[in-house]
């Protein structure tokens, strides 16, 4: 049944496949009344260089500092289009606030790219796998449960703090110690998701060392009422079928009051068999959200926003397999993989305007919880009928910060711009990994109180689980204090120079407790706790010069510097064991240069857009395996550099077939040696992991007016390039193209007909490895492998009023 389902719908896209397109835009309202214009988001103007341009006119988009930024690729959605508006359509300016205040992104030096939230919702997008499809030079993998987002070639090893920061509106949720849960909402009414490329520093801290992806809520909006919804149908080939639905609602109290209420349920299907367990289709996952936006405008001069949101998310096993053959089944896990992790924030932005400027205030929190259980018996007998050994790992955290800044006004008659500000911040951090041996399923937890019992001196290290091997335990604090500011300056008719940066002090310090069997073997103690940390301070300048050559063509110059901050070992650091960790890990800098240039021709129907630049990356912070037992640990080693380039190409032609062509290259690579604790050496040129060289994302579209009914259609391919798993392992990854097709059905006589959506993802049905993790405590003897995921069927009904 589901071959032939498979089937049907392949033909179905097939026959429409000469009108791939979509017709969306200014909404779906806006497309049935017959969109005026056209809004395509690779705006040559808009994008500093070439990465891939989101169509729509993008308004309040708070991004964040000067950025080295690329366009965003035209993702199918994104060109809401009528026929009879077609002929005059032109690429549309794009305003955004990537300097935290509103500018065109044409007059920004910086890499931005901007995807619809509406558009994404039509794709059946999920995460943030989706939207690295539609970014080249961004790319993602998973692994033990924590999200690795990599920006031109810039990732983060295993079990390290991220490279790459995330925000929710104006919410900073980056962990600065050690990875705890990371932010990936469901799409479902958000405005716009922005990657920006390129160091951070100046506007955001630390929480980005070599760029960020903001994901941008619907605001509340005051004197007005609205509603939508969707439900949505999910079917993998060779897995299960799940549902999810959302609602949202916008409520106006008054004229100067307004509440937005945002809720949804997502059952995303499995297709992962776990066979020693005896599971089918084991990595469901189940996500549930609620937000609430609070918009109070009292008078002209004062403006409050309030945010408050929360995500539940269950996985019921991780999405690995233990082979490279392409077979979806796992047989070395007998026990299952189970992943729970939460999150709560809430922000408060109070904004009061002035002749002279505007002040800003905002507070935010943002709370996170996780647990994960790892079945471990594989990393000694991979082919043991029983799971003795598990981890697991997880923890909370607690994030405080406050910013006040002030933002010059937006006066066209000045001839300069400026902003400053000072920003503070406080995470705690209690971060658990425990290896034990036990399963209360075989072995009855009597025994293990029994042998408490008998051998009083264990009695902190056995309980119901079992005995406890390992188990560490970091407790640290991380507090931020900084001063921030840029002034851009116009020179003459044609050239504006900015000069900024951050001067900060960081301060990250705590206990990590050591316990376990293991220490007594390596230390003759049963547990030690270490104490300690590091101090930083520094600053990162930023500053670009931009030259508009003529209206339409711009070149610019930037240079600017992120940082990540260091901490106490979270690894053993037992003083008379042989183990080879330090008693600390350093910060880690990222200086990035780079030039581009964005043209449009032909009365704005065609850009092309280039940047290139080169990315120098002191004192990686890297994760080690030492020559006791395996055991890892933090250590920043050599230095890595990257290399590369972005094109963008937009080009709406005269026969409605509209084109999008992006590509990155990014040559990533170390530039000194290194030994690992493990023995293993690394040369100057060796490629660093999850760093393909080469991305691409093309897409077709083309709307198609059949009386009152829009029917759109799209196809998307995209290519990411060979890259390695590991420093020392060096094992190929990535290296896949995938096929996507969507077709939408609108009406625009009916308004309160639903707009119905089939997407089709990987069409071909590829097999492709993202991760590939050797498992052992003492040698390599099993693989953990996770693919692309398989052929997927998305129908989508959705509607507002």
């Amino acid at each position: 049944m589901k071959t032939e389902m498979s089937a049907a719908l392949l033909l179905l896209l097939a026959a429409t496949a000469p009108i791939a397109a979509q017709a969306q835009g200014a909404g779906t309202d806006q497309a049935r009344q017959g969109a005026p214009a056209l809004q395509s988001s690779a705006d040559p103007s808009a994008n500093a260089a070439p990465d891939t341009g989101t169509s729509a006119t993008i308004t309040d988009v708070d991004a964040g500092e000067i950025l080295p930024t690329l366009p965003v690729p035209q993702t199918p959605d994104s060109v809401p289009v009528s026929a009879d508006a077609q002929p005059g359509a032109k690429i549309e300016e794009i305003i955004v606030t990537a300097t935290k205040r509103e500018q065109s992104l044409r007059e920004i030096p910086a890499s931005i790219a901007v995807l619809k939230g509406d558009e994404l919702e039509r794709s059946g997008a999920a995460g943030i796998d989706d939207i690295a499809r539609r970014v080249p030079g961004l790319n993602v993998a998973t692994e033990n449960g924590v999200q690795r987002v990599t920006i031109r070639g810039i990732s983060a090893a295993n079990n390290t703090n991220a490279t790459t920061g995330t925000l929710f509106g104006n919410v900073s949720f980056t962990d600065a110690y050690l990875p705890v849960v990371s932010l990936d909402p469901q799409p479902f009414d958000l405005k716009t998701v922005e990657v920006l490329k390129g160091p951070q520093g100046t506007l955001f801290g630390a929480g980005a060392l070599n760029g960020a992806v903001r994901y941008v809520p619907e605001p509340a909006m005051l004197g007005m009422f609205s509603a939508k919804y969707f439900a949505q149908y999910e079917n993998v080939e060779h897995g299960a079928d799940g549902v999810t639905y959302g609602a949202a609602v916008n409520l106006p109290i008054g004229d100067t009051l307004a509440v937005r209420i945002v809720g949804f349920d997502r059952a995303s299907p499995g297709w992962i068999d776990n066979l020693s367990a005896g599971i089918d289709d084991a990595n469901r996952t189940r996500q549930k959200g609620l937000r609430t936006m609070v918009e109070w405008q009292p008078d002209e001069l004062w403006n409050v926003s309030l945010i408050y949101g929360l995500q539940d998310t269950s996985i019921r096993d991780e999405p690995l397999t233990d082979n490279l053959d392409g077979e979806l089944t796992t047989r070395d896990r007998p026990r299952t993989s189970p992943t729970d992790k939460s999150y709560r924030l809430a922000g408060v932005n109070i904004e009061r305007t002035f002749d002279w400027a505007r002040l800003v205030s905002e507070t935010d929190w943002v709370g996170k919880d996780s647990h994960t259980f790892l079945g471990n018996t594989r990393t000694l007998l991979p082919s043991s009928p029983v799971g003795l050994l598990g981890v697991q790992g997880g923890g909370n955290s607690d994030t405080w910060s406050q910013e006040l800044r002030l933002v010059s006004p937006d006066d066209t008659d000045s001839r300069w711009r400026w902003i400053g500000g000072v920003f503070g911040s406080r995470q705690k951090i209690d971060n658990v990994v425990d290896l034990f041996a036990g399963n209360a399923d075989i072995i009855p937890p009597g025994l293990f109180e029994l042998l408490d019992a008998v051998l009083p001196p264990l009695d902190s290290l056995v309980d119901g689980d079992g005995v406890h091997l390992i188990n560490l335990n970091p407790k640290v604090k991380v507090e931020e204090l900084a001063l921030f500011g840029s002034v851009t300056r116009e020179l003459g008719d044609s050239w504006e120079l900015t000069l900024g940066g951050r001067l900060y002090k960081t301060r990250s310090f705590g206990t990590n407790l050591q316990r376990g069997l293991v220490f007594a073997a390596l230390n003759g103690s049963l547990e030690y706790t270490d104490k300690g940390g590091i101090k930083d301070t520094g600053f990162n300048p930023q500053a670009s010069l931009s030259w508009h050559i003529t209206d339409d063509i711009l070149s610019y110059v930037a240079v600017s510097k992120g940082f990540r901050v260091g901490g106490l070992q979270p690894g053993i650091t037992l003083p008379t064991s042989s183990t080879q960790a330090p008693h600390t890990f350093k910060s880690d800098t990222i200086w990035n240069y780079e030039g581009g240039v964005r043209t449009q021709w032909f009365d704005r129907t065609l850009s092309v857009d280039l940047t290139g630049f080169y990315i120098d990356w002191k004192n990686p912070q890297l994760q080690q395996h030492d020559s006791t037992l395996n055991i890892v640990y933090l250590d920043n080693v050599g230095g890595v550099e990257s290399k590369g380039a972005d094109f963008a190409l937009q080009w709406i032609t005269p026969f409605r077939l509209q084109l999008s062509a992006n590509a990155s290259y990014a040559k990533t690579v170390t530039t000194k040696a290194f030994q690992s604790g493990s023995g293993e050496v690394s040369m100057p040129g060796d490629d660093w992991p999850y760093a393909p060289r080469w991305q691409t994302s093309t897409t077709l579209s083309l709307p198609l007016e059949i009386g009152n009914w829009l029917l759109s259609s799209s196809v998307t391919h995209s290519y990411i390039g060979k890259t390695v798993n590991d420093i020392a392992e060096q094992m190929p990854i990535f290296n896949y193209q995938q096929l996507d097709a969507q077709l939408d059905l609108l009406s625009r006589s009916w308004t309160w007909f639903p707009e119905i959506t089939l997407t089709v993802n990987n069409i071909m049905d590829k097999r492709a490895v993202v991760t590939s993790v050797s498992q052992g405590l003492i040698t390599p003897v099993s693989r953990d492998v996770a693919y692309i995921q398989p052929r997927t069927f998305i129908l989508r009904f959705g509607g507002s009023f």
